[in-house]
């Protein structure tokens, strides 16, 4: 929902509307699917609302006739697509130029995650870059890929999902760690923390991350990220879901999904599930 508006994107083309390709709006009046902006030339796979704007990531190089929609555009008011910047770039797992996974808006920074190496002009991103309504940084140095046997079927290095949060971003998907000033092992889950006083991002891992049965043969992915807020002021829950088996340095047994608790104590047991 971005504006009280339904939108889906993906890989489609509509059965009954020919102008309908790679995203929708449905129209809550008629119950019909209408067309939204004036064309991509790939799939979209992520949609957010930022600063009053649609949002859209994926997989094309064009936006409304505009090469400079790499991967990323936003929606201006007269319905037509707009670049953010020369967008993202370099290879992902599709053979295409760059791909975006997962957006993430905080206050005045659109967070755009995927399988880039490129953020506009920034050369660091690898797989993060940060877009504040004018120009593209990056978080740090950006995620360290892996090398395992599963990069015969899966991307080295991609984030598939984000949660923002004041300060704090966290990103999940296929990364053996980040990087800042040094290098942090955090496999599939880190925390990125923005300090006012240094003006700079630094990382830190969630007590290591998620780890397959042998990490150093198979490292897994996470998919997507959930944020609830907690009851306590500062209190949040932070919600893992994947290819995993463990969770932690103690080796947590978490099969496919986990919970990361910031701001309260331990709970002293398994959620109920129904």
């Amino acid at each position: 929902m971005v504006g009280g508006d339904l939108y889906v994107g993906g890989d489609f083309v509509s059965n009954t509307e020919t102008n309908v390709t790679f995203i929708a709006r449905l129209n809550r009046q008629t119950q019909a699917w209408e067309q939204v902006g004036n064309g991509l030339n790939g799939p979209v796979f992520a949609i957010c609302s930022y600063q009053g704007k649609l949002v859209v990531g994926g997989v094309f190089t064009n936006a409304g006739g505009n090469p400079q929609a790499n991967g990323v555009a936003w929606l201006e008011e007269n319905g037509s697509w707009a670049n953010l910047g020369a967008g993202v770039s370099g290879t992902n797992s599709l053979g295409d130029n760059g791909a975006v996974w997962a957006l993430a808006a905080c206050g005045t920074n659109l967070f755009v995650g995927g399988e880039f190496s490129v953020a506009g002009s920034r050369a660091n991103a690898n797989g993060l870059g940060v877009w504040d309504g004018h120009a593209w940084t990056t978080v740090g140095s950006g995620l360290l890929p892996v090398d395992d046997y599963y990069s015969l079927f899966y991307p080295d290095l991609a984030v598939y999902a984000m949660v923002a949060r004041g300060n704090s971003l966290f990103v999940a998907g296929r990364f053996s760690g980040a990087r800042d000033a040094n290098e942090v092992s955090a496999r599939l889950i880190a925390q990125a923390t923005w300090s006012e006083q240094l003006q700079s991002w630094s990382w830190s891992d969630l007590d290591l991350g998620l780890t397959w049965v042998d990490p150093d043969e198979i490292s897994g992915v996470a998919w997507s990220l959930a944020g609830i807020d907690g009851p306590d002021a500062g209190s949040l829950d932070i919600y893992a879901g994947g290819l995993f088996e463990f969770a932690g340095t103690t080796q947590l047994l978490a099969h496919n999904a986990s919970r990361w608790s910031i701001g309260r104590p331990f709970p002293p047991g398994p959620p109920h599930v129904t």
